[in-house]
């Protein structure tokens, strides 16, 4: 009995550091479950096939192209695509609509020169790009009236404005550049155009309209309709 009383806390000890083990066990095979459901709801979504081919294509051309991971060079290609995604987040709208508008690249052409000219004819800048952004909102309005009018597709409306739209940026321009003479010392380029915590304005622009758009698309009550 005196052996079978000192085995015991032996075998208590021995009952505890399994029990330990046992959940030790059980925790790192959910933390492995966990971890493998996040994969699938991560390749699950839509965004992800779009996402890898994009990290994929900058590696490539980073490897291939070592300058073009330099800051000067990524600044300038973050700048370049925000003005894209801009105009990306408004399409959106219409994507989710069943609908698409192809003449947003002559609409932006068109605003930009717009902007541009007026900056030559010594128009404060705020102004001109005030101006410049009613003239995009007519041009699509514009869309909208033709496709109510003629109870047409968006997409073959479209098409044919943005061959006008196009058009008038060639008029506009008289197919010269409008980069000389513009303002450069006005704060619109140097504040507006530079970089905040080294990205462009621009650049952050682009990510606060992301937020709110996914925010209103997944969340509001306009998504749930």
């Amino acid at each position: 009995m005196l052996e079978n009383a000192l085995d015991a806390p032996d075998a208590a000890s021995d009952a505890t550091s399994n029990r330990r083990a046992a959940s030790s066990g059980d925790e790192q095979a959910a933390s492995r479950r966990g971890g493998r459901q996040m994969v699938r709801r991560f390749f699950g979504l839509q965004e992800a096939v779009p996402l890898i081919a994009l990290i994929a294509l900058v590696l490539v051309i980073g490897l291939t192209h070592p300058r073009f991971f330099d800051n000067a060079a990524l600044v300038a290609n973050v700048r370049a695509a925000s003005f894209v995604a801009i105009i990306a987040f408004g399409m959106v709208i219409l994507l989710a609509m069943g609908e698409i508008d192809l003449s947003v690249g002559g609409t932006f052409g068109v605003a930009f020169f717009v902007c541009a000219k007026l900056g030559h004819a010594h128009v404060d800048m705020y102004v001109a790009a005030c101006i410049a952004i009613a003239v995009g909102a007519t041009l699509g309005l514009a869309n909208g009236l033709l496709v109510l009018l003629f109870r047409a597709p968006a997409i073959i409306v479209t098409l044919g404005t943005y061959s006008l739209y196009a058009g008038l940026v060639n008029v506009i321009s008289g197919g010269n550049p409008v980069g000389q003479g513009l303002p450069v010392t006005s704060s619109f380029f140097t504040k507006l155009g530079s970089t905040w915590l080294g990205l462009p304005v621009a650049g952050w622009v682009a990510l606060l309209l992301c937020v709110i758009f996914t925010i209103v698309l997944t969340r509001s009550r306009c998504a749930v309709e």
